[in-house]
């Protein structure tokens, strides 16, 4: 499967604060176990933003749950395209 998902901002909150981890830390830790998250995915998960799903693999890695635990909500890659180029147009 590719495109995006959005990922359980507050399990991934929780998780992180668990951990002791601010988001940079973790974002250390991740590589020091050669776990593939950046901090910039670490920030765009926590926000609700849309991740890979190969990101959010790597995260349900990370806490050691399965990814179906995390995800709560697949998006294509057409409707994540549409939707981040949406222009409004005035009336």
């Amino acid at each position: 499967m590719n495109g995006r998902v959005q990922l359980n901002t507050n399990y991934l909150v929780l998780s992180r604060r668990d951990l002791g981890f601010s988001q940079e830390k973790l974002a250390n830790y991740c590589r020091s176990k050669n776990i593939l998250i950046s901090l910039a995915s670490i920030k765009r998960a926590e926000t609700g933003k849309p991740v890979l799903y190969r990101t959010a693999g790597e995260f349900a890695k990370l806490y050691d749950v399965t990814i179906n635990e995390i995800i709560i909500k697949i998006c294509s890659v057409t409707a994540y395209k549409a939707l981040s180029n949406k222009i409004i147009k005035p009336f």
